[in-house]
């Protein structure tokens, strides 16, 4: 508890202004970081159904609780970042290293190897690699910002996909979408649903709020790319915050 407070606190009472624009709900983008900035994230995915008993829940956010992720992102210089997460649902822990790169003017891209080790019980815990690329187009007509994820997860040795576009439709509101295709199903999760997220960002003083809606209450690409047990809607909130 102490820790989300400290963060929450750190959020807010940071000076410097956002050095990035793209970040999306789950998928990872290319980092507009400088050398020795770092990102900070808070994100919730609540458990609550939207049309379940939506009077007295308000649309699942009042009820069943959340899964929540806290993450940190740093640019170490000449395009090589670190990255730090925690989820709580399965009480995941991922440490990654990453390198940027530049395709033409149009294209940038990352490829990150991240570790990860998960709760599978009360007492046992599972461990592997997570292999991620990602490409984000430029602008297109002043506004729209597609990216690409393909991943792959050593644990249940599958390839995923997650595609996601940006719209500005103002100086400081965007529109969301990402979209987790089913490409390569696990054996024993082959009813999965394909997963999507959909919402928009707000871009404040020195802060980016996404407000989300989507049918699953995983978190990153790593999870969502396993796809969704079913089309229920789940609301969502992300609160970004740059520490210069």
């Amino acid at each position: 508890m102490r820790t989300r407070v400290f963060l929450i606190m750190l959020l807010y009472n940071s000076t410097a202004l956002f050095a990035f624009e793209n970040s999306m709900p789950n998928l990872t983008v290319p980092s507009e970081l400088q050398t020795g900035q770092m990102r900070l994230t808070i994100q919730h995915r609540f458990y609550g159904r939207v049309n379940d008993r939506p009077g007295e829940t308000f649309f699942g956010v009042f009820d069943a609780g959340a899964n929540t992720m806290l993450g940190l992102r740093a640019a170490l210089g000449r395009r090589f970042e670190a990255n730090a997460f925690y989820v709580s649902m399965i009480k995941e822990y991922q440490l990654g290293m990453g390198f940027g790169f530049s395709l033409g003017t149009q294209f940038s891209g990352l490829v990150e190897a991240r570790y990860f080790s998960f709760r599978t019980s009360f007492d046992r815990r599972e461990s592997s690699v997570f292999l991620l690329g990602t490409l984000q187009s430029r602008a297109v007509a002043k506004r729209c910002r597609p990216v690409v994820n393909v991943g792959y997860d050593g644990y249940w040795d599958r390839f995923g996909l997650g595609l996601g576009l940006g719209i500005n439709v103002l100086e400081r509101l965007s529109l969301l979408g990402e979209f987790f295709p089913q490409v390569d199903p696990e054996p024993n999760y082959r009813d999965a649903k394909s997963g999507f997220t959909a919402g928009f960002r707000i871009r404040t003083y020195g802060h980016f709020f996404l407000f989300l809606i989507g049918n699953s209450f995983d978190i990153g690409s790593r999870q969502m790319m396993r796809g969704a047990e079913n089309n229920d809607l789940h609301l969502g909130f992300s609160i970004q915050r740059l520490i210069d």
